[in-house]
């Protein structure tokens, strides 16, 4: 099974189905003499949000705290309880998170103490190059607004969502409010097929969550 379709480029995009596994039907792109042995393996623990890099493991927790839910690192085998609270998270090149909060603030720790920043965001994504970007928290059509940092500021870029992926280049990549998926090139935003309800993004792999729940992985072909 495959869903697949043809971008303006003519370039042929799909999300390719891998096995099943807990959470349903997984998909990530396949080549001619790809061999797949993909399993799931439990970490221990609950979590709302997960974010990854430089090598880290971040989660948000079910805890219910001051700003949302508590937040941990993942140390070896055990998870970390950092000090402060959030909704979601967003891990940058060099292991340590950004996180939003359920009153939209947006902290960076720096290894040992969060930093508030300015603006205001419901979401977060950071690139493997470092890049920022947020879901800010002004209603728009498809959601809210959508900022990348730029040195200290924020700067407006063109379109809404609600959640926020950002990709090696540096590019986000967004879902709406209708389940819209879409790409940010450097210029300008190309629509993608599928529907989704939250988004991923770790170097050039992107996967979502379907809104049939299962997980999804794009391929550029």
């Amino acid at each position: 099974m495959q869903k697949l379709a043809k971008c303006k480029s003519g370039n042929a995009h799909a999300w390719r189905k891998v096995k099943r596994c807990t959470g349903g039907d997984l998909y990530r792109p396949m080549e001619a003499r790809e061999v797949l042995n993909i399993s799931w393996k439990s970490f221990g623990g609950a979590a709302y949000d997960i974010g990854v890099g430089g090598g880290k493991t971040w989660v948000i927790g079910t805890n219910r705290e001051g700003g949302g839910y508590g937040i941990y690192r993942r140390d070896g085998s055990k998870w970390t309880k950092i000090s402060g609270s959030a909704t979601r998270i967003a891990v940058k090149p060099d292991g340590n998170a950004m996180v939003t909060n359920k009153q939209g603030a947006i902290y960076d720790y720096n290894g040992s103490k969060w930093t508030r920043l300015s603006g205001a965001a419901w979401d977060i994504g950071v690139g493997s190059n470092g890049k920022v970007w947020v879901i800010g928290t002004n209603k728009e059509a498809g959601g809210y607004g959508i900022y990348r940092r730029d040195g200290n500021k924020w700067t407006k870029i063109g379109g809404s969502a609600v959640k926020i992926a950002v990709n090696g280049a540096g590019n986000a990549w967004v879902v709406n409010k209708y389940g819209n998926i879409y790409e940010f090139d450097g210029d300008k935003w190309h629509h993608r097929p599928g529907k989704a309800i939250d988004i991923g993004a770790h170097g050039n792999s992107v996967m979502v969550v379907g809104t049939d729940r299962r997980y999804y992985r794009f391929n550029h072909q």
